[in-house]
């Protein structure tokens, strides 16, 4: 596309003052549901928004699956498809480009590298360099979180850290690696506690057959938050699996086969690693702080009770970001999806003269990937409890209802397909046994 193609619908559209623009930075699961569920309103002809999401990646990543492919029990589309194909059936634009600043004063973002495919009336030139400013009659910001890196020394260069897509590739091919390597017994340690780390320890130790795993955490316990029967249950996974963990340690030292970790009371101990891998520490999205915005203590954007940005009349926030006094809410999709909901009818509201509504955290469910087909899962507030493949079963399940992907839809329905033969099997089994008896 040549420079010259430098137009947008927003731009052509609003001067002849017909749809209102909707910007969404972030298209994550907040962002992106956000906008296919504004697209899904019945909205009057003179008000329907043209909605624009702006992200400086091509793909959505569904996160929770990460484990999955990791481990190479789902494909890479089944995680990361294209904005494109997610979009490609909808009114729906996309712009992939770094957002750089926005001016709530004259309700414009500058996008930097911004690129498009020209799908669904947007065309823009291909320069990774330019900078372009577009208008939006509302803005939501939905920039998700980003990893925090170490200043442990070695950190940085010797662990392999599981926060991204791309992280998850990288470590896919060290595992590949290690196991083809021939080795007797792998050692691995992982850094963090809480359900990303137990998650990622667990999908090592069920990819070798002979494996030594190590959690290291500096929190005095195992999966602080999580719900208490999926705790116990997490806990014991780990202790048939062999995998040990030290609380209230930190790591002082990575080197290419080694980690020095210092305990509570000043000892230090050295653990010999094949592969460390480093799932501590996030902070909201750096931009935040560049901008006009009132934030929380922990650089989280305030929002009130209707998602609606203190101070500014046509912006809002939501997901890992965004800060409801009052709310102790936990950093997960299950509460961007939900706010996703909110937000789409409040704005739909707002031009459709409705009373918007108060967003009320749901807790739907807690899943736990502690091994293939075994889930431990609290559902509905700890009202249902699964364990194993129906633990298994359920969460996959969850995923492909809630996944705006095709490819994850399919590929979640084969898994548990997959599933029901290995427990049909077993049941088969046992039930010959018995009969044998």
């Amino acid at each position: 596309i040549r420079s010259s193609l430098k137009c947008s619908f927003s731009e052509n559209e609003a001067m002849k003052g017909k749809r209102p623009e909707i910007i969404i930075v972030g298209g994550g699961f907040g962002g992106l549901n956000t906008a296919l569920n504004l697209s899904k309103k019945s909205w009057k002809k003179s008000t329907k928004p043209h909605v624009t999401i702006v992200d400086k990646k091509d793909k959505f990543v569904f996160l929770p699956l990460l484990y999955d492919l990791a481990a190479d029990s789902i494909s890479f589309k089944g995680v990361a498809p294209t904005y494109k194909s997610l979009l490609e059936d909808t009114e729906i634009s996309f712009i992939q480009g770094l957002v750089s600043d926005v001016d709530f004063e004259s309700n414009e973002i500058t996008v930097i590298g911004s690129k498009s495919s020209g799908f669904n009336n947007l065309v823009l030139a291909d320069d990774s360099q330019a900078s372009r400013n577009f208008k939006y009659d509302e803005i939501i910001l939905a920039p998700g979180a980003e990893s925090v890196p170490s200043t442990v020394p070695g950190a940085v260069e010797y662990s392999w850290p599981f926060y991204t897509i791309e992280d998850t590739y990288k470590l896919q091919t060290r595992l590949r690696y290690l196991k083809q390597s021939g080795k007797d017994r792998v050692k691995c340690v992982v850094v963090g506690g809480s359900l990303c780390g137990v998650e990622i320890a667990c999908t090592i130790s069920n990819y070798f057959d002979w494996c030594d795993v190590t959690i290291i955490t500096r929190g005095n316990e195992m999966l602080a938050g999580a719900d208490q029967d999926n705790r116990n249950a997490a806990l014991e996974k780990l202790g048939r699996l062999n995998i040990k963990f030290l609380t209230a340690t930190s790591v002082k030292n990575v080197m290419p086969e080694m980690v020095t970790v210092e305990t509570l009371d000043a000892t230090e101990l050295n653990f010999d690693s094949d592969l460390t891998v480093w799932t501590a520490g996030s902070k909201p999205n750096s931009l935040l702080s560049s901008l006009d915005l009132q934030l929380s203590s922990y650089g989280k954007v305030k929002v009130n009770e209707t998602l609606k940005i203190e101070g500014k009349p046509n912006a809002y926030c939501i997901g890992d970001c965004a800060c409801i006094e009052g709310a102790n809410l936990p950093s997960n999709a299950q509460v961007a999806m939900q706010q996703s909901d909110y937000l789409a009818h409040n704005i739909w509201a707002k031009y459709e003269s409705k009373k918007p509504l108060n967003f009320k955290y749901s807790q739907l469910g807690e899943f736990i990937r502690i091994g293939s087909f075994d889930t431990t899962a609290s559902l509905f507030s700890g009202s249902i409890k699964l364990r194993g493949v129906p633990g298994w079963i359920t969460r996959r399940a969850t995923y492909a209802i809630r996944s705006p992907s095709y490819y994850t839809k399919n590929e979640g329905l084969n898994l548990i397909y997959d599933a029901f033969k290995v427990s049909s099997n077993i049941f088969e089994k046992t039930t010959l046994m018995l009969k044998n008896k």
